[in-house]
């Protein structure tokens, strides 16, 4: 398969490496309230240094939702599923990351490093 889109290669759980571009115009265009959120969430959690259930929740709802929409521009056929068993407390920053910081919210720099394996 080619990939038709650059971006930072990753691991992806059962995927293996994949190449995580950002997101589209149109995508930053229709989910520009889900993306707001999300800088908002991390913002009140920086300020409060702590980040209750439910918010966490919608941190991982929205991640799956952010990173599935760039994964799926190079992996059409990757499922939902896939996507939401291989987010975790472990990536879930450095892949929300490496999405926004090619989509222009965030310096790609910041995700430079993998990490590490458990």
């Amino acid at each position: 398969m080619s990939i038709r889109y650059m971006g930072v290669q990753v691991d992806f759980g059962e995927q293996g490496k994949v190449i995580l571009p950002g997101l589209s115009t149109r995508q930053m265009r229709e989910n520009k309230e889900t993306i707001d959120r999300m800088v908002s969430l991390e913002r009140e959690q920086t300020e409060s240094g702590q980040m209750n259930a439910a918010a966490m929740f919608e941190v991982f709802d929205i991640a799956a939702k952010i990173v599935g929409l760039a994964l799926k521009r190079n992996y059409p056929n990757i499922t939902d599923s896939e996507i939401e068993d291989t987010i975790d407390s472990q990536n879930v920053k450095f892949l929300v990351a490496a999405v926004m910081g090619q989509s222009g919210y965030k310096q790609v720099r910041e995700v430079a490093a993998e990490p590490k394996g458990e």
